[in-house]
Order: C-alpha cells, then sequence, then structure tokens
C-alpha cells in the first residue's frame, strides 16, 4: 500500500478507529469492575494505535519519494539560451529554479536532446560542463557557479612543413602551470578544461594560440625569418650580443630623442640610464655636465672618443641612431684610460643596405615652452649697487659700484625736497647726457613697477625640420640629412638657430673588405648672445 497525499492518510485512519475491536474496549472501560482489565487493553491499544500510524507516514513518504525519482525529463533544444532550457525543466517538474541573471547569460546557447531522463541526469549533462552546478532543497533548485569544468584530453602533433619539431611548449593561457613539451616525434597529449587556448611556442619560431574545438590538433609553427639577436655597439661599432657582453650595457633608441626633444642631445638622456647624471647648464651653447657612476664619462661617435669639451650642442638628434652606455672600468679596455668611468658610445644612422630603392624621410616637431613654474620672491626695497651706494656711469667700474651685481644699493622711494621730481636722484643707465658737463643726467631713484620679471619673460618655442634621404645598390648605400633648428628664447629678442648637414656613405670593395665614411657640419648663430652669468650685464640684474 502506498500513500500519496494526507488526505488518503486521514481516511485510513478514521477506518481503522471505525473497526470492532475499538468498540469492545469502549464497552469494557464503562464498566467500574473491569476498571484494572480496561487499563491494560487501554495501553495495548494506543501502543497498537501508535505503531499503524507510523507504518502509515512511512508509507507516505515513500510514495512522495518514489514520486520525485519517477520524473522524467525529455528534451531536445538547439541554440536555447539556459534561462530557457530551465524553464521548460521547470514545467516538466514540479521544481523552480533560482539563479542569477548574469551568471547564466554568460553561458553559450545549450543543444541537447534527452529522453526519459532523470532531472539529475539532465542537469548533470547541462551544468556541469558550463562550470556550473546545483543545490537542491524541498521543491527549489539554486543553480551556483563551480572552479571545475570538465576536462578532456587533446592530442597532437607540431611541426615546421619540414618535420616534427621536439621541445615545444605546449600550455593553456589562461594557466601556464598546465602544459606539456613535445617529444622526439612532435607528439604530444594534454589534459585541459573544455573550451580552453593552448599556445604552441618554440626558439625562433612565431607563438601560435588554438582554442581548442577538437581533440586532436595538427599544429604548424612558422620560423621568424627576420629573427634577430638584441646586440649592443662596443668599440669601433662591432656589434655583440648584450647577454655576451661582460659588463653593464644600457641603450636608448634615437626615436626616443627625437620626441619632446631638448636642444642639446645630452639633456634629453635626462631619466633613460641608470646611474647616469647629467647636470644642465642655463648659459646658451654651455655643455651640460655628464657623470657616469660618479666619475665624468667618454663621449664615443661611431666608435671614435671625442676630444675634452666636444660639443654636444653640434649633434642632431634625428642623425642618431642609438645610443650605448656602458658601465665601468671595463669600457677601458676598450678605449683606454680615458673611459675608465665609463663610454657614451653615440652611433649615427647609415645608409640603408639589402634591397635597392630610395627611402625620403620627413621630419617635424614644434614644441612650446610655458616658462617658469614659480619665480623666486625678491626685495623690491633698494636698488642697484653696494652698501647702499650706486652711480652709473659706464657700467664697467666707471662709477659707483656700477660693474656689481648686487641689488643692495640706495633706498628707493626716498623722497627729496630739493629735487624737481621729489625724489632722490642718481646717474642711471638710462639717464641722458648732459651737453654742457658731458655727464649723465640724474634720474628719480623709484621703483619701476611690480612683477617685473614676470612681465619681462615671454613664452618659448622650439621648432625642428629634417629631411633625409638614403639609399642602396648591391654595392654601396648612402645617407643625406639636413636638419635647422630654431629657439625662441623665453628672453626677448634671444634666439637660436642651428643647422646641421649630415653625409653617411659605405662602399663594399670585395667581399672581405669595406669603406665607410662620416660627415657632419652644424653652424649656430644666435643675433643676440645674452649673458647669464652674475653680473650687470646679466638680463635678469
Amino acid at each position: 500500500m502506498v500513500v500519496t497525499s494526507p488526505q488518503s492518510v486521514q481516511k485510513a485512519v478514521q477506518k481503522i478507529i471505525k473497526q470492532p475491536q475499538f468498540k469492545i474496549m469502549e464497552y469494557f472501560c464503562d464498566r467500574k469492575e473491569m476498571a484494572r482489565l480496561c487499563r491494560f487493553f487501554s495501553d495495548h491499544y494506543l501502543i497498537i494505535r501508535r505503531m499503524k500510524l507510523t507504518i502509515i507516514f512511512i508509507l507516505f513518504a515513500v510514495g512522495l519519494h518514489a514520486t520525485t525519482r519517477g520524473q522524467q525529463i525529455n528534451l531536445s533544444v538547439k541554440q536555447m539560451r539556459l534561462e530557457s532550457v530551465l524553464k521548460k525543466i521547470s514545467q516538466q517538474t514540479d521544481y523552480k529554479f533560482f539563479y542569477s541573471t548574469d551568471l547564466i547569460n554568460k553561458v553559450e546557447p545549450i543543444n541537447l536532446t534527452v529522453e526519459q531522463a532523470s532531472l539529475e541526469e539532465t542537469l548533470e549533462k547541462i551544468l556541469i560542463p558550463r562550470g556550473l552546478g546545483y543545490q537542491k532543497m524541498s521543491r527549489t533548485i539554486t543553480i551556483t557557479a563551480t572552479n571545475t569544468l570538465q576536462q578532456i584530453e587533446v592530442s597532437g602533433t607540431v611541426n615546421d612543413g619540414k618535420g616534427p619539431i621536439s621541445g615545444v611548449n605546449i600550455y593553456t593561457k589562461a594557466n601556464n602551470k598546465i602544459g606539456t613539451r613535445t617529444d622526439s616525434e612532435g607528439k604530444f597529449s594534454l589534459k585541459i578544461p573544455s573550451n580552453a587556448t593552448l599556445v604552441f611556442s618554440f626558439l625562433g619560431y612565431e607563438k601560435k594560440e588554438i582554442v581548442v574545438k577538437d581533440r586532436e590538433l595538427h599544429v604548424v609553427l612558422n620560423p621568424i625569418s627576420n629573427a634577430m639577436a638584441e646586440v649592443v655597439v662596443t668599440a669601433l661599432g662591432i656589434n655583440k650580443e648584450k647577454r655576451k657582453v661582460a659588463y653593464a650595457a644600457q641603450e636608448v633608441k634615437g626615436e626616443s630623442l627625437s620626441v619632446a626633444r631638448e636642444p642639446n642631445v645630452a639633456s634629453s638622456l635626462v631619466g633613460k640610464v641608470a646611474g647616469l647624471q647629467i647636470k644642465t647648464k642655463s648659459t646658451l651653447f654651455e655643455n651640460p655636465e655628464i657623470t657616469l657612476r660618479g666619475g665624468n664619462a667618454t663621449i664615443v661617435i661611431d666608435g671614435v672618443p671625442a676630444p675634452d669639451g666636444f660639443n654636444m650642442w653640434s649633434i642632431n638628434a634625428d642623425d642618431i641612431e642609438n645610443i650605448t652606455v656602458l658601465k665601468g672600468t671595463a669600457s677601458s679596455a676598450l678605449y683606454g684610460s680615458v673611459a675608465q668611468n665609463g663610454a657614451i658610445m653615440i652611433t649615427t644612422k647609415k645608409g640603408k643596405g639589402g634591397k635597392a630603392g630610395i627611402e625620403l624621410t620627413y621630419n617635424s616637431s614644434t614644441e612650446f615652452q610655458a616658462g617658469f613654474l614659480r619665480i623666486p620672491k625678491t626685495q623690491q626695497d633698494y636698488g642697484m649697487g653696494f652698501n647702499g651706494k650706486y652711480a652709473f656711469v659706464d657700467g664697467k667700474g666707471g662709477g659707483i659700484n656700477d660693474a656689481y651685481g648686487y641689488v643692495w644699493g640706495p633706498k628707493l622711494n626716498q623722497p627729496d625736497p630739493s629735487t624737481a621730481s621729489g625724489f632722490v636722484e642718481i646717474p642711471q643707465y638710462n639717464s641722458p647726457l648732459d651737453p654742457e658737463t658731458n655727464k649723465l643726467k640724474p634720474l628719480p631713484w623709484i621703483s619701476r613697477g611690480k612683477e617685473n620679471l614676470n612681465n619681462f619673460l615671454t613664452n618659448g618655442l622650439i621648432t625642428t625640420h629634417n629631411l633625409s634621404v638614403a639609399g642602396s645598390t648591391d654595392k654601396s648605400d648612402y645617407r643625406v640629412s639636413l636638419s635647422h633648428l630654431y629657439q625662441k628664447g623665453q628672453v626677448p629678442n634671444t634666439t637660436l638657430n642651428s643647422t646641421t648637414l649630415s653625409l653617411a656613405g659605405k662602399l663594399k670593395l670585395n667581399s672581405k673588405l669595406e669603406a665607410e665614411a662620416t660627415l657632419s657640419y652644424n653652424r649656430q648663430y644666435s643675433p643676440n648672445y645674452p649673458n647669464s652669468d652674475y653680473s650687470p650685464d646679466n638680463y635678469l640684474s
């Protein structure tokens, strides 16, 4: 007997109570003389009644369980969203599904066909391969995310079109710890999560990524035709692989020097090389101070050490291929004792060999200089001079303290009723000449205004233009470059022009001998060369 509802249980209980033995029990209980016997039968009656009710409820629970396990699922879907599939399952069962919309929307459309399958079997086929799980509670099923994906075994071969490649690294893109290598015959076998992406890499070949859709793969790797080890330039322009150089070396590409450029190439190296310190100078055409690991560094151009005091302003950034900085005393073995602290090797651009042809390049850049971020405050109570005394005659010491750069002369804005202006008057640089005495007339010694320095300075400008032509033939190559730099200073009427012409060529005399030459001409000119020394001639004085 299987009871499938609470109403059936109630009817069964009522039927049992109406049986004849219960009527007899009521009769005996009404008689006083039979009290003891009544109590005996009453106690056993209760025990029997409880046993029967327990059996009934057990059968009721078994019936419910049998009903749940007996639910069969029939589905046939193609490219259907998971949400729609769960709705179809809910229609065929008494279960309701709870899930996160963001979670199931990430699942690809489902293709599935099941017939007379259990609920558990159907859910496992749908959820587990997609990294999902479920939890049942009463009449609800909650969809959850799991970290375990279905594992599949993938095997195959790797070759380069000519034969198998052994030792190829194979790993998953999501986790490089899941990987293997090909054997001597180029074969491999690996267990990976479904829909994973495999990466195939091997030295000298292009890296390849493949999304696994089949369990057997045949991969072809393409060799890198232009593969070249990283090299550095050593003495006499000889190239060596960087990993084979026994001393510290750091390289700066020429392209980085022409972006946000400086008039002086050395200033563009600031912050680009570890251990290299460059202290720029405020004076025009003055070389910056270059130190490498605390010592003076030697400048080397195309393998030839430059003389002391070499003018770094004469090098054009557009003509530089790269700059290699050799650090430490090991560089003295290449260039002698002059490079005991290190060397800054500048390699200029040459004509490009190889396939015959001509290359025309034009490069232009413009940079605006807004000025000082903050102008220091200065005292405005005293004028030019020293120790409270000043009188201008010729600015060379002919007057009183007129050749000094100090600003501690007489106090400004002092009243004097004896003068026409009402202030103290002193001969100054702009005083008119008295034709009778042939001396400068005194002018009022007063302030000329506030924020004079800030009003005096203007925005700066740096613009460069470079035109180069490079070509090659079977036995020669050449490069011609013309550059012009124009800088407008922040001080009015100060400009700088720098024109550079560079010629480079190489001729192959035979299979073992080549001739190479480089010529560079630089002209710098300025109509107004400002003096920034500490003197009255300084424009800030």
